[in-house]
This record gives structure tokens, C-alpha cells and sequence, in this order.
């Protein structure tokens, strides 16, 4: 069969995290959101691996991501954290979400999360106001249905 196409579950990972949380979602660090208020962006990193049986040896694959919520201040970046987080796992493989993407079905679970870092101050923006940032990876497991 052919391999799951990891740019198609980034993709349904960015359509879900915009679709539930109240703030722009950027991906990949493009520019495509506004710096004013806060907002997310979604990387998709090195690592993971892909699984399988004989007849299907890319059924299985694990995709790593990093979330970096983006706030104003230390209360507003950790709010948003908390909110991505539970976004991403209520992907657990129990009541995962199915997702069907021109002609592929693939269900997608949380497998671990990494908090790597507190939230941080960065700096300031253009407007002169404090800008926090709280990374968190996530293994997502992905099956094809």
C-alpha cells in the first residue's frame, strides 16, 4: 500500500487545532498570523517512525510535533498551552478522531507529550508588549483505516 503521507496528517492537525482554539494557528513558522494577541504555531520536527506488517509495511506511523503557544503574558501563554494540550489529547486512541483526506482514512492518538519549557518571556513585540512562549512536543500515532 502506499505510505501515509505525513504532510496530509499535519495538515488535518493544523485544520483541527484551528478549528477548536479561538486564536490564528501558524504552521512552520510562515507568516501567515497576525503578531497582535495570541496564537499558536505548529512545527513538524525530525523524528518518529514508521511501522507495519509485511503486507502493509507503512501502516503505522508516529509523527513528532512541536506547539508553541504565544500570549501576552504568563497567564495568557500557559491559558493557551492548557487549551492546545487538551485539544491534542483528545486525540487519545480510545476516542481519537478519524480523519478521511482525498480518499485516505487514518486515525490519529496521542502517544506522548513533552512540556519542554515553562512558560518563557521572548521579549517584546512591535507594540512594545511582553510576548510569552510555552513549546510542547507531541508524538502523534497515526493508522491507516
Amino acid at each position: 500500500m502506499t505510505p501515509i503521507r505525513s504532510e496530509r496528517v499535519t495538515s488535518a492537525l493544523h485544520t483541527l487545532l484551528d478549528a477548536e482554539l479561538a486564536v490564528p494557528v501558524g504552521d512552520h513558522g510562515t507568516d501567515n498570523i497576525s503578531t497582535v494577541g495570541s496564537y499558536t504555531i505548529l512545527w513538524k520536527i525530525d523524528g518518529g517512525e514508521v511501522r507495519g506488517s509485511i503486507g502493509d509495511p507503512h501502516q503505522d506511523l508516529t509523527l513528532v510535533y512541536q506547539i508553541d503557544s504565544v500570549g501576552r503574558s504568563r497567564n495568557q501563554c500557559e491559558g493557551l498551552a492548557d487549551l492546545v494540550r487538551t485539544v491534542v489529547v483528545g486525540m487519545s486512541a480510545a476516542g481519537g478522531h478519524t480523519y478521511v483526506l482525498a480518499g485516505t482514512s487514518f486515525t490519529g492518538g496521542l502517544r506522548t507529550q513533552q512540556t519542554t519549557g515553562m512558560p518563557t518571556p521572548e521579549g517584546v513585540d512591535d507594540t512594545g508588549q511582553e510576548v510569552w512562549t510555552q513549546r510542547e512536543r507531541f508524538e502523534i500515532d497515526v493508522h491507516r483505516v
